[in-house]
């Protein structure tokens, strides 16, 4: 990075150091995941949810100071619980997967990702849990971890029933004998991940699966990038779909 520069970027999250400054987490689509310091004492105008454009200067310490700053749009789901509770959760994961992002082009896909995933958090705010499935399925893709969940990974027959956690990958009936680590999937949740992974995402939003298919198909995806990528998400929380209330991951 050069010593000043200019960027936009995504606020995930923010916290005081001191009274009068406040560190700010951003994802931009040219630096990536950065931290800078911003003196803003008692102006909040700088709230997660923001898009921004400033100026960027490298600082005594770590931390890059922002200044100059205007805000290019925000998104607003303050007026639904459910919503807000997503658009949450979904800065959480971004501001933890997007500190393995490697480069231009993986900042430019994670940046392009979270908007297009706050955007149509607005367009379908009672889809929640879809949208999440298909974040996460990008997200993983994105880490290089995608598992195999269209066929069996031991034999390649498409009779699933299993998800093997040590290999990564679906496991038919006859299989499981072979595998060191496995849980049963319920009916559904592979179809649903497969399905998710072909279409683009306001295709996935007009398909139809049960509440216990959603979190499932969630659940196991969770579980993959905590294992496999190593993203430690401390939320615990229960989805409401519809008038069930069904937990999506657990700590």
């Amino acid at each position: 990075m050069h010593r000043d520069f200019t960027d936009e970027g995504i606020v995930l999250n923010k916290y005081h150091m001191s009274e009068k400054t406040e560190v700010i987490e951003l994802l931009s689509a040219e630096s990536g995941h950065i931290q800078v310091a911003f003196n803003g004492g008692k102006d909040h105008f700088l709230q997660p949810f923001s898009e921004i454009k400033g100026l960027f200067s490298k600082g005594r310490r770590e931390l890059l100071h922002l200044s100059q700053i205007s805000i290019i749009r925000q998104w607003h789901f303050e007026e639904d619980y459910d919503c807000f509770c997503w658009a949450s959760y979904f800065l959480e994961l971004f501001n933890k997967v997007a500190c393995q992002a490697d480069g231009p082009e993986e900042y430019e896909a994670f940046y392009q990702l979270l908007v297009d995933t706050l955007n149509n958090l607005q367009i379908y705010n009672n889809k929640g849990v879809a949208i999440s499935v298909w974040s996460l399925l990008r997200i993983i893709k994105l880490l290089g971890i995608e598992p195999e969940l269209d066929r069996c990974g031991y034999c390649g027959k498409d009779d699933i029933k299993y998800f093997d956690g040590i290999l990564a990958c679906a496991v038919c009936e006859s299989c499981r004998k072979y595998s060191q680590e496995y849980r049963r999937i319920i009916n559904g949740v592979f179809e649903l991940i497969c399905t998710f992974k072909k279409l683009n995402l306001s295709e996935a939003m007009t398909r139809k699966y049960i509440a216990k298919v959603y979190a499932g198909a969630e659940l196991l995806l969770i579980d993959h990038l905590q294992d496999y990528g190593h993203v430690n998400l401390k939320t615990r929380r229960f989805l409401k779909i519809g008038d069930k209330n069904i937990e999506s991951f657990r700590n």
